[in-house]
């Protein structure tokens, strides 16, 4: 007997990029970044108005919505916002999407909707012009004619998979009218999160004042040493840069991101520059009821930057508990460079680690170069230089040249060598340990020390999560990838959180929930190959062919020499718990032997 499926009626939304395959020809990982962040934004504008995206495929967003007009409203909103968007990009990789909307009966089921109601807003999406939205009638005359929206009427239309010709209109806004903000009571609930049993902190993206878009990494700089000085004193729970960075740019109350991080306390600031000189304004408010708790401002030049970073760390210190003592915030303060040119370059080339193409990872890298050539000690960019070389082995499987492998660890050893304490260079050095040289055990101590002066690093747990993975350790992976995301529950680097849990999964056999994990993990990063391969083993060992086959193709089109029998050189995978498994799923999957 069949399975009884639930089903229910639902607005949907689908949304499609125009002509993807153009824009990927001109610049294949130009083009698929720019379609992953198109599709984020989209995604959060949704889910402001209500609404829920299910799924996310490459070029291609479902999502559902309780009512009509929260969905026009929502696909209005972000079409506006991307034109305005695309106006400012100066080459010719800008992703428009066309917008579907229908109503009608869905299926829910494995994390993925099917039903009548999602082909029909494909079919919609289809007449849509390009930067457009089209609505079937029975969703346009569920809309109340108060909201300020204007129609356009394409009569009733013959679309594929339908005996009855749709009655379609366009939607657009009216002249001089804006779109209404997200209502409060149709947004989905979030749980609040825990609060931790220690003092608890957000450390909130200070706000360039410099008038200067240029001087943007020199602020995120600052916000990201602050995180980390009050993570290492160990006596805090600090949510990581990346969820804290999720707020960046926007009006924010302070409740709400005290619930949605699970934190007592706030810190946000401004910093601005102009040239030598540097003001540095600070404030700490209790989340709970937004109470100011203490704030302060701190002029210098370039060269005290790391004055006021202690200062703002050993002041919070007292401030919410007396008992620390400034020996603390001290014992924990890490290496300052010679030279604050390098540390300047430092922070350039972080800006370009957020994105993921190889050419900005080349960026960075020459900024590392040049941090390392101002000053020799610096272990952190050495640390960060070697991070490039082992980024493009563990994103596309790109087997490294020998010099190149080298390169990467004569860098790992200069940053130990420079400084052997620093959490961010024993947890970077961890991972290359892992990667090129297979010492798992090794790397494990480095991730030891790393985490014992900072208990706090998502980084460092998401490492841990990989290397037990590598090893077989499938529960410990798992455990320490979901600490990561709890650490840090915005952060948009979750993806290998979750990629690691997916492998944990499969490790275990438990084949539907590793290519459930492993679609979540290529909603936020697709460009990740061990993603695709452990959907592509999960679905075939479900019988699902044809996902199977398409992962398999698109780790083919990171690195089209990837094969059963190369796999162990690109990734170390030998003392995989049931590597058979792995390895038939993917002969069944349609990988080459």
């Amino acid at each position: 007997m069949a399975e009884h499926l639930p089903r229910k009626l639902a607005v949907i939304l689908h949304a499609d990029v125009v002509g993807s395959t153009a824009l990927v020809q001109r610049n294949e990982s130009v083009a698929h970044e720019r379609m992953q962040d198109v599709f984020r934004h989209f995604s959060a504008t949704i889910e402001s108005y209500g609404g829920i995206a299910h799924e996310i495929r490459g070029d291609a967003l479902v999502a559902e919505f309780a009512r009509a007009s929260d969905a026009v409203s929502a696909a209005l909103a972000f079409q506006f916002a991307n034109e305005d968007h695309n106006k400012g990009v100066t080459d010719d990789i800008r992703p428009e999407i066309r917008i579907g909307i229908s109503l009608g009966e869905v299926v829910i089921a494995d994390g993925t909707i099917t039903g009548a109601g999602v082909v029909l807003a494909q079919r919609l999406e289809q007449l849509a012009e390009p930067g457009g939205v089209c609505i079937q009638g029975a969703a346009y005359e569920t809309v109340p004619q108060r909201l300020p929206f204007k129609y356009e009427s394409l009569g009733e239309q013959k679309v594929k998979g339908f005996e009855e010709p749709v009655r379609v209109y366009t939607v657009g806004l009216e002249d001089g009218k804006t779109i209404l903000p997200p209502d409060p009571a149709v947004r989905p609930d979030k749980p609040a999160l825990e609060l931790s049993d220690k003092p608890s902190f957000a450390v909130l993206p200070f706000t360039n004042m410099s008038g200067d878009p240029e001087q943007e990494y020199f602020s995120d700089g600052i916000t990201e040493d602050i995180t980390t000085a009050l993570s290492n004193t160990g006596w805090y729970y600090v949510t990581a840069r990346h969820s804290a960075f999720s707020y960046k740019g926007k009006a924010i109350d302070v409740r709400q991101v005290g619930r949605e991080l699970g934190v007592q306390y706030i810190l946000e600031g401004s910093v601005r520059r102009m040239g030598e000189k540097v003001r540095v304004t600070a404030q700490l408010i209790e989340t709970g009821g937004g109470k100011h708790i203490w704030g302060n401002r701190y002029d210098g030049t370039f060269a005290d930057i790391f004055d006021f970073q202690d200062q703002i760390t050993e002041t919070i210190v007292g401030t919410v508990e007396g008992a620390f003592h400034r020996a603390e915030a001290e014992r924990v303060g890490q290496k300052r460079p010679e030279s604050m040119e390098a540390y300047d370059y430092l922070l350039r080339g972080l800006a370009y680690m957020n994105d993921l193409t190889p050419e900005d990872t080349q960026t960075a890298l020459q900024y590392f170069y040049k941090a390392i050539e101002k000053d020799p000690g610096y272990g952190r960019a050495y640390s960060y230089a070697s991070w490039c070389y082992r980024r493009e082995v563990q994103l596309r499987g790109m087997m490294l040249s020998k010099f190149e492998q080298a390169e990467a660890i004569r860098l790992m050893e200069a940053a130990l060598k420079a400084n052997k304490d620093d959490p961010i260079v024993l947890w970077q050095a961890a991972n290359l340990r892992a990667y090129f040289e297979r010492e798992f055990e090794g790397a494990l101590a480095l991730l030891d020390r790393s985490l014992s002066i900072d208990p706090n690093s998502p980084r460092a747990w998401n490492a841990s999560a990989m290397i037990h993975g590598f090893m077989g350790h499938s529960d410990t992976a798992r455990q320490h990838a979901e600490h990561a995301i709890r650490l840090s529950p915005r952060n948009p680097a979750n993806w290998a959180s979750y990629a690691h849990i997916a492998e944990a999964n499969l490790q275990d056999m438990r084949y539907q929930e590793a290519a459930d994990v492993a679609k979540k993990a290529l909603q936020f990063n697709n460009y990740y190959l061990r993603t695709h391969l452990i959907l592509a083993a999960s679905c075939a060992h479900l019988g699902r062919l044809d996902e199977a086959q398409a992962a398999i193709r698109q780790a083919l089109e990171f690195n089209s020499r990837l094969t059963i029998a190369r796999l162990p050189e690109l990734f170390p995978i030998a003392r995989y718990k049931n590597l058979d498994v792995y390895l038939d799923g993917l002969r069944k999957a349609g990988l080459p032997e």
